[in-house]
């Protein structure tokens, strides 16, 4: 959906590029980096390498990122994500995952949009052993006449990926929603109109 839409707290990141070189909004110097993206095949890669600087603040930090992405078909892919490094403490960190995005453009035989979408990450930090994953799926029929969401997504209380962002933890999300944009003829110069609709429920893990 348009991001006015969804409320920045449905947002779960794994990796999030401010997360390197900042620290609580002060610049951290990067001493040098490396980048490499390309694709082998049906495959996409991205593979990112950084060292920051010895600050009084933190510690010189090395900060990897790895992703690939095996495209299906036209317009699907299968992916797995890993994070390692931790910018804003001493304690080591990884994150680790994978996603699926099936999605046609001739959905029942007509030209219309379907996408499916699931992911699955975990985060691991020092003295840190359970309730610390995320997961959900979702299917968007985007269209321009007739859009609809369904999403469920669960994030757990200790998912914490040092290198992505996450707006709430310790919770549970069901979005059910739609939006009729007919397109009037002649009528008072309007080109297309928006209406929708859309329910958000979020529960807390913790005590339901």
């Amino acid at each position: 959906p348009p991001p006015y839409l969804a409320p920045p707290r449905l947002q779960v990141i794994p990796f999030f590029s401010r997360q390197i070189g900042l620290l609580a909004g002060e610049e951290v110097p990067i001493d040098f980096g490396t980048k490499l993206t390309g694709r082998v095949g049906r495959m996409d890669v991205g593979v990112l390498n950084v060292r920051t600087r010895d600050l009084p603040e933190v510690d010189a930090k090395n900060l990897f990122v790895g992703r690939a992405k095996w495209n299906l078909l036209e317009q699907s892919y299968i992916g797995g994500i890993i994070t390692d490094g931790n910018p804003s403490l001493p304690t080591s960190s990884q994150t680790f995952g994978a996603d699926l995005r099936l999605a046609t453009s001739q959905f029942l035989g007509n030209s219309k949009n379907l996408i499916f979408n699931a992911y699955a990450l975990k985060s691991k930090n020092e003295q840190i052993s359970n309730r610390d994953s995320s997961y959900g799926v979702s299917v968007d029929y985007p269209n321009d006449l007739v859009e609809m969401e369904f999403t469920w997504r669960e994030v757990q209380e200790n998912f914490k990926p040092s290198l992505g962002f996450v707006g709430r933890r310790d919770l549970r999300l069901l979005r059910i929603g739609g939006r009729y944009n007919p397109r009037p003829q002649d009528f008072m110069d309007i080109q297309q109109m928006f209406m929708g609709l859309y329910y958000n429920r979020f529960t807390r893990l913790d005590n339901g």
